[in-house]
């Protein structure tokens, strides 16, 4: 087998191989062969008309002192499990790592699913480079006046995402705002919040026993609960689990990791960037 670059004549072979590895539905795997793929560069394993490991690289940049580098989030790296082992994924990266050098990416980054896949990522070279605050909440002590809530179309949510840029936090295009939007459509929403005198957003999808999840909520540390109050009226649940960019002292955890291409610097301890859009 040789590496070659998937084109969009691979796309059944793709969805096939992702099918086997992950357990999304249909319509997921539908939306990203259509809205991110074009923009992606994949290279895979194909053995005949079957792939056998494949990665997908997408576009994003970098804000770096007010500077935008490009960059790659690495998503959807997958090998067959009758293949694993033999050292296919690995060969993938270090081919995605000489295309982005010689190609002017900066850096890679990505959002490993599980520990074990960040101790993978670590030996290939990544480290911890974004950071966030985990914490669940009960609905029953949602008890603050909640914020008013609307939902969110593409744009103002690129909008308001721009407020929120730290050093070295991802910066997006449209489009992948426009996914965000339909990939939550499948199951959640996303949501703009007005306080007195700013607005945040909230990506909001079903969880397991009742809860959800609350990703990449945006709004200030004491409008927490009234974010969550807001959020209760239009999607109540049992309890929420809340990912939003890093505070001091709450429960802050490492759920991204970043290698450099060409030399270029790492984050600092004290930049502590919020891995925003974090397709996981």
């Amino acid at each position: 087998m040789e590496i070659r670059i998937s084109q969009n004549a691979d796309l059944p072979a793709l969805t096939r191989l992702w099918s086997a590895c992950f357990d999304d539905a249909p319509a997921t795997i539908r939306l990203f062969m259509e809205r991110r793929f074009p923009h992606s560069f994949a290279p895979a394993f194909f053995e005949g008309d079957r792939a056998v490991s494949a990665v997908y690289l997408l576009p994003a940049h970098l804000s770096i002192g007010g500077l935008l580098a490009p960059a790659r989030y690495i998503y959807a790296a997958a090998t067959l499990r009758e293949a694993r082992g033999a050292g296919l994924m690995g060969r993938l990266l270090a081919f995605a790592q000489s295309w982005a050098r010689e190609t002017g990416i900066d850096y890679l980054f990505l959002a490993p699913a599980t520990a074990e896949l960040a101790a993978y990522y670590g030996r290939k070279g990544f480290s911890g480079g974004f950071w966030s605050s985990a914490e669940k909440f009960e609905s029953d002590f949602l008890t603050a006046a909640p914020a008013k809530i609307h939902p969110a179309g593409a744009e103002e949510l690129h909008k308001i995402a721009a407020g929120y840029i730290r050093n070295f936090s991802p910066v997006w295009a449209l489009r992948d705002y426009e996914y965000l939007v339909s990939d939550a459509e499948c199951g959640g929403g996303v949501w703009r919040l007005d306080f007195s005198r700013y607005s945040g957003t909230a990506a909001v999808l079903p969880k397991d026993g009742g809860g959800a999840t609350v990703d990449e909520l945006f709004c200030r540390e004491e409008d927490v609960p009234a974010a969550l109050s807001a959020i209760y009226k239009v999607f109540p649940a049992a309890y929420y689990t809340v990912r939003r960019p890093a505070a001091k002292n709450k429960n802050v955890v490492c759920d991204g990791m970043i290698k450099a291409i060409n030399g270029r610097s790492l984050p600092g301890k004290n930049d502590r960037p919020f891995l925003t859009l974090a397709l996981r």
